[in-house]
This record gives structure tokens, sequence and C-alpha cells, in this order.
């Protein structure tokens, strides 16, 4: 689902009764969402410790 339609959706301003799906589908699409969202903070955490290790070793070297 594209995410504007999701927003739309729980905004409450779903598309044609044709287009609609069951809860249970809407349900795993926002865990799916979660779960990407984790992935991300996690890859984030991961960049922020080696930007954080580069610095003080470059600090380090430098004396500072």
């Amino acid at each position: 689902m594209h995410p504007r339609a999701l927003a739309d959706r729980i905004a409450g301003r779903s598309a044609a009764a044709t287009d609609e799906r069951p809860n249970e589908q809407v349900i795993a699409e926002v865990d799916e969402l979660r779960q990407r969202v984790a992935e991300l903070e996690e890859r984030q955490d991961f960049t922020e410790r080696v930007l954080a290790r580069q610095r003080e070793q470059s600090q380090l070297d430098s004396g500072v």
C-alpha cells in the first residue's frame, strides 16, 4: 500500500468501498512498517556509534 493511501485510511478518508481491505491486512502493513522503522533506528544507532568512535580516535590522534 502506498504511504499516502495508508495515511488516508488511518485518517478515515478511505477510498471507494471496492478498494477497502480487511482490517487484518491493514494491521499487517502497519506491523511491517513498524519493523522497518525499528531496522532504520538500529542502522542509525550503529552509524552514530561509528561516527562517535571516529571522532574520538581523531581527537586522540591530534592530542586534543
